[in-house]
């Protein structure tokens, strides 16, 4: 099973890091488009639920998450991202969470995964991409794949149904005009694309090795270089004023503060003399 907190991590002490070793996916899309159910394929054959799924308006991800698992022997990464379409959010306040993601990903981000609903490709879709463009910068195209839910053919008589191949869907992004911004999004992309099924099985473990093995292409096609341009965003700094007004609230009686340290630490004394100080 994936978990955001292993043995290791704690042992670190950093539940956040990640080891430069490990594959880093990041899924971005409207609320609805598949996000959570992709990354629930990526890390499981099961239908075992390892990230919240809406098909609703409002998104499940409230805040960008992470989780850690094993393929094949290979580590990987999946960072969820906020659904940029959620009514309930502030642009800001998403955009923001995007940002913060890069400490989940602090040796960077091997692929990203652009979800999209197959048939269902709107105008809030197309909010959604030039948004995540001017986030991410030029450099992102090299590292995304086009990826589009719900990508069965149609029923064919005497036939198995199968997944999309990557030259049909092109055609039919081809029939767009051409300024279209998924036919220019697709170009950006040097035509990486594919059809995935998060429910329908077999399809469903085909589309969990084809998605694995679209994240170790990408990261080759790059020269095995990861997207680096988000930098993770610092808390800003607390001022001594605050702090001060923390702890004269703690004096008098409007808060607690609780320390643990070591038998013997000198954390006590100093803590008491900053207190006399303030006083």
């Amino acid at each position: 099973e994936g978990t955001g907190y292993t043995v290791e991590k704690l042992n670190r002490g950093d539940l956040h890091d990640v080891e430069n070793h490990r594959h880093v996916i990041a899924l971005l899309g409207v609320t609805g488009s598949g996000k959570s159910s992709t990354a629930n394929t990526l890390m499981s054959g099961s239908h075992k639920r390892y990230f919240d799924v809406a098909d609703s308006l409002t998104s499940v991800t409230r805040s960008t998450c992470f989780r850690d698992y094993e393929f094949q022997g290979i580590p990987f990464r999946i960072i969820d991202t906020p659904g940029f379409g959620d009514t309930n959010r502030s642009k800001e306040d998403v955009e923001k969470e995007i940002r913060d993601f890069a400490k989940f990903a602090k040796h960077g981000v091997s692929c990203f995964f652009v979800i999209l609903p197959k048939g269902r490709v709107t105008e809030e879709s197309e909010k959604v991409l030039l948004r995540a463009k001017e986030l991410f910068g030029d450099d992102f195209a090299k590292h995304a794949v086009v990826v589009f839910t719900h990508g069965l053919g149609s029923d064919t008589v005497g036939m198995r149904r199968q997944l999309l191949t990557r030259d049909i869907l092109i055609e039919e992004i081809n029939k767009l005009e051409n300024r279209h911004f998924l036919r220019e999004l697709v170009g950006q992309v040097d035509l990486r694309v594919m059809a995935i099924e998060n429910k329908l099985e077999p399809y469903r473990r085909i589309s969990k090795f084809q998605l694995h093995q679209a994240v170790l292409d990408v990261e080759k096609s790059n020269g095995n270089n990861r997207y680096l341009g988000i930098q993770a965003t610092e808390e800003p700094k607390r001022s001594k004023s605050s702090c001060k007004g923390e702890l004269l609230k703690h004096l008098n009686g409007e808060t607690t503060i609780t320390v643990r340290c070591k038998k013997g630490s000198e954390i006590p004394t100093l803590l008491q003399k900053i207190v006399s100080e303030v006083k």
